[in-house]
């Protein structure tokens, strides 16, 4: 229910941002039982929203390891017409998914390989974005996904004598 939340966990995130001030000015004026259970609230909101706590419009692609477990990330995201890309294993429906990735969503170093290669990507396609000059015309994040994607495997294990 986080994406279509959203208003919702902006107002959480200003309650952490509360409670971090109130927290940081030493708790002046609380009993040790309130400041113990405003540390409690901001390490439990903390531990929710960190992740998210800068996140100020919806996103513009979500990537999902396992969509047949996340299924409900995948429902809001069609709900909101976010576009999904997801690794898709042999046990889910690929029809929802915009841009699909078929690998073993249960092998963890196919999963690294491939989130790697994604997050490579986009720090890459954000340096090129922040060496615009002004008056630029400001390229987008959007490439053609359908285009062969290289990836070094050398340090893998199937290139090590065994």
């Amino acid at each position: 229910g986080m994406l279509t939340n959203l208003t919702t966990i902006r107002k959480s995130i200003k309650t952490l941002e509360k409670v971090e001030k109130r927290i940081s000015t030493g708790g002046e004026g609380l009993t040790k039982k309130e400041l113990s259970n405003l540390t409690k609230e901001q390490l439990k909101l903390d531990k929710n929203l960190s992740g998210i706590r800068t996140m100020r419009k919806p996103p513009g692609l979500l990537i999902v390891v396992d969509p047949y477990q996340e299924h409900i990330a995948v429902a809001e995201a069609k709900k909101l017409n976010i576009p999904v890309m997801a690794l898709v294993d042999t046990n889910c429906n690929p029809d929802p998914i915009d841009h699909v990735i078929a690998c073993n969503d249960d092998a963890l170093k196919s999963v690294k390989l491939i989130l790697t290669t994604l997050t490579n990507a986009i720090i890459e396609k954000k340096k090129e974005m922040k060496v615009i000059k002004k008056g630029e015309k400001k390229p987008t994040l959007k490439t053609n996904i359908n285009e062969d994607i290289e990836i070094d495997v050398s340090d893998t294990e199937t290139d090590k004598e065994v």
